[in-house]
C-alpha cells in the first residue's frame, strides 16, 4: 500500500501531462505486425527536471506492447526511453520490464525505420543503445547490453580504486583488470 502511495505521489509531483502521440501498427502505417501488434509513442511532459523510473515502469507494466516514451523537460529538452519487457507470468495483459534504454537530454529525434512493428521497435532501441546487437534475438541482445553496462560499472569502480590506491603494484593489477574488461566490451560490441 505504501508503494502505491509513493508511485501516486511521483505521478502527481513529477508529471504535467501524459499524451498518446502515435500508434505504430499495420492499421496506421504500411507495415506488418511480426511479433508485436503495435508500438505506442507516449509523450510525458514534466513539471520539474526528471522522472522517477517507477513512473515509466508503472505505465509499461499495464501496457503489454512496446512503448517509446518521449520525456519532455520543463525547459523543453527531450529525451527518449524504451524498455524490453516480457509478459507477466500470471496476467497476459501485464508486462514485466527487464531493461530500460534511455537517451541523454536534448537527444536528436529518433527515426522510424523498418517494415514491421518489431523492426521499428528494434531500430528505436538500436538508436538509443548503439551496442544493441540486432543480429541476435531481442532477449539475447538485451542480455549483452546488460553485461556491457555491468562491465562499464565495474570499470568505473576500478578507476575510483586506482585513484585512491597508494601502492603502484596494486594500481597496475587494477589497471590490468580494467584492460581485460575493456577488451571484453570491445569483443561484444564488435559483434553488434
Amino acid at each position: 500500500m505504501q508503494e502505491f502511495h509513493e508511485i501516486k505521489n511521483f505521478f502527481v509531483e513529477e508529471i504535467e501531462k501524459i499524451t498518446l502521440r502515435a500508434i505504430i501498427a499495420p492499421r496506421t502505417m504500411n507495415i506488418t505486425n511480426e511479433t508485436y501488434d503495435e508500438l505506442d509513442i507516449i509523450e510525458i511532459k514534466l513539471k520539474g527536471n526528471d522522472i522517477n523510473q517507477k513512473v515509466l515502469e508503472t505505465i509499461d507494466s499495464i501496457i503489454p506492447r512496446p512503448v517509446l516514451f518521449m520525456i519532455v523537460h520543463i525547459s523543453g529538452m527531450t529525451k527518449y526511453a524504451i524498455s524490453y519487457k516480457e509478459s507477466h507470468s500470471k496476467d497476459v495483459n501485464k508486462s514485466k520490464v527487464i531493461q530500460y534504454y534511455e537517451t541523454k537530454w536534448n537527444a536528436a529525434p529518433l527515426k522510424i525505420t523498418g517494415n514491421s512493428v518489431k523492426s521499428i521497435y528494434i531500430n528505436f532501441i538500436k538508436q538509443i543503445e548503439p551496442c544493441f546487437d540486432i543480429s541476435k534475438s531481442i532477449a539475447e541482445a538485451v542480455c549483452n547490453t546488460k553485461d556491457i553496462a555491468r562491465m562499464k560499472s565495474d570499470i568505473d569502480k576500478i578507476n575510483k580504486q586506482i585513484l585512491n590506491e597508494p601502492s603502484i603494484g596494486k594500481k597496475q593489477a587494477l589497471a590490468h583488470e580494467r584492460y581485460d574488461l575493456e577488451q571484453r566490451i570491445l569483443g561484444v560490441t564488435k559483434n553488434s
